[in-house]
């Protein structure tokens, strides 16, 4: 470990023991306190095998933490910006600490705009990172509730617009996300801060049904010097959605001349398969690595593509899409989960059980793999394999072992009531250039949920 790790986690001890023990408490410290704070966790937890030394550490910053939540909660004499200042450095990555303090000032300052922005903007944080799911959606709601409370207050800040503008846009509000963007770019400090607007405006018009709009932004506001693939993949996505074929094909040029890898053929078969050229598709597939062994990590993401690009072709293949067809088990294949549990009370010894073909054990083991690092290569396809299992649920009968030795496990599961933020969230994915194959992940879950229209062939 470097040393300036433990000397800044002792440092931050010193002076929160100071703090403590001051009448007086300076809102500057408490920032410095919070910040030292901030950047120790990140240090630490940037470290992929901690040693003893490291570990330690960790655990007194999480004490520390603690110390300087319960100083606010305790505190009667702090002032508003005591609060904010102790609260403002934690709002992204720690942000049940920041909501705790920024609840503890609020009880003192009930009327204070900048301790309202804070609780939503935690609100918000707690929960943007979450999987979809009802419990995901509610927490939404409780932030936006918060920060309509800050709009009501004075002075007015473009903080409480930028969070909201990320929390409607998670809630699928994607025309109220627009109106608290322009909100926020008309504020000087609003437009210094956000700067990839750009990005942000043609996201939102694509998941909000709006390729033309998108594609405006795209080739006039946003920087020619990207050198990078999220301008080209915007581009693809938003000539798909017109549906025009010719764009389309010199969009995959321009987007394969930037990169031209596992994850980009990706990007191209998914467009083209939602423009209803399937030929043209298969090409792009055929172009993916082999399945097999991989000796780098280059490799293995380039696997990954490979199976998200099997579950494509799956997919697209598929005329029977009910839950009793037979796309339930192909997209379960394509995609390798398996499901096998080691049964301790077989007889005449214990035994593997497959239990991949249980639509109750799958979800389970979707809610971890929707969680998985590089999830965002193959979400798409978890995700309509995900609406399939649930969907057959209701005719399906748990095995012993589910209802017994797996009952606890399996009873946090994903269910039908989770759907409604999966729906948002695959509109929402259209925006996000890393997420792979966002086409072909709106226009499933849209035709496999009963309400839903396909948005494409």
């Amino acid at each position: 470990m470097p040393i300036g790790k433990p000397l800044r986690v002792l440092a931050l001890s010193m002076l929160l023991a100071s703090l403590a023990s001051a009448q007086a408490l300076s809102p500057q410290n408490l920032a410095h306190l919070a910040h030292g704070l901030v950047k120790t966790f990140a240090e630490l937890r940037a470290v992929d095998k901690p040693d003893a030394e490291q570990k330690q550490a960790l655990a007194d910053a999480e004490t520390k933490l603690a110390q300087l939540v319960r100083m606010a909660t305790e505190a009667s004499d702090w002032t508003i910006d005591h609060y904010v200042q102790a609260s403002s450095p934690l709002l992204h990555d720690h942000a049940d600490a920041a909501l705790a303090i920024s609840e503890a000032g609020i009880k003192h300052f009930a009327e204070s705009r900048f301790l309202w922005d804070h609780k939503g903007l935690a609100q918000m944080a707690r929960v943007a990172n979450h999987l979809p799911s009802a419990e995901r959606l509610a927490g939404l709601e409780t932030a936006k509730k918060s920060l309509e409370k800050a709009f009501g207050l004075q002075p007015e800040t473009w903080h409480a617009h930028a969070g909201m503008m990320q929390t409607l846009d998670l809630l699928g509000d994607v025309a109220g996300a627009l109106r608290e963007l322009d909100i926020v770019m008309k504020d000087e400090e609003g437009r210094a801060a956000i700067t990839t607007a750009w990005a942000m405006r043609a996201s939102m018009l694509l998941r909000s049904g709006k390729p033309a709009e998108a594609i405006a932004a795209l080739e006039t506001e946003a920087p020619k010097d990207l050198g990078a693939h999220v301008r080209p993949i915007l581009l693809l996505r938003a000539h798909a959605l017109k549906k025009d074929a010719a764009k389309v094909a010199l969009a995959v040029t321009a987007l394969l001349a930037v990169e031209d890898s596992p994850r980009m053929q990706l990007e191209v078969a998914d467009a083209l398969f939602f423009i209803g050229d399937k030929a043209g598709a298969a090409k792009a597939l055929a172009k993916l690595p082999a399945l097999g062994k991989w000796t780098s990590e280059e490799e293995r993401i380039g696997q990954i593509c490979t199976q998200s690009g099997a579950a494509l072709a799956v997919y697209w293949k598929a005329t029977d899409i009910t839950p009793k067809g037979p796309l339930r088990a192909a997209m379960t294949k394509a995609l390798d989960h398996k499901f096998v549990f080691m049964d301790p009370t077989a007889k005449p010894k214990p035994k593997e059980t497959d239990l991949s073909s249980s639509p109750l054990a799958m979800t389970n083991l979707l809610k971890g793999a929707m969680a998985a690092d590089e999830e965002n290569l193959k979400e798409w396809a978890n995700r309509a394999l995900l609406v399939l299992c649930l969907q057959a649920l209701p005719a399906y009968k748990p095995t012993a072992i589910e209802t017994g030795m797996l009952a606890q496990v399996l009873k946090n599961s994903p269910t039908a009531a989770d759907l409604p933020a999966h729906a948002i969230d695959a509109r929402w994915k259209l925006g996000d250039p890393d997420a792979a194959c966002s086409l072909s992940g709106v226009h499933a879950i849209e035709r496999l949920l009963p309400a839903g229209k396909p948005s494409g062939n």
